[in-house]
């Protein structure tokens, strides 16, 4: 595991080589913002002979991949509980 750290404001990105759908992004990385750690990617496009890039970045911790559809549905039914403990409508 690397023990390497952006320095502040600072970030990189790598070509993606395990894209497997059209939808994936084209390139992955990681970025220090403020001091708070986030994975970024990048999308690639070319439009009226203009290449166009998307970005997009998710704080580290905060993305949690699901190992199932019925722990997402867990999750999902222990979270409405929390909000409305009563169950009730509230108007």
């Amino acid at each position: 595991m690397s023990t390497f750290k952006h320095k502040t404001n600072r970030g990189s990105l790598f070509t993606n080589d395990k894209k497997d759908m059209e939808t994936k992004p084209d390139f992955n990385g990681s970025a220090d913002i403020d001091g708070q750690e986030y994975f970024v990617s990048m999308w690639k496009s070319s439009a009226d002979s203009k290449t166009e890039f998307s970005l997009s970045f998710t704080k580290k911790g905060q993305f949690k991949k699901a190992t199932s559809y019925s722990q997402v549905q867990k999750e999902n039914e222990a979270n409405a509980d929390i909000d409305d403990p009563d169950g009730d409508v509230p108007f």
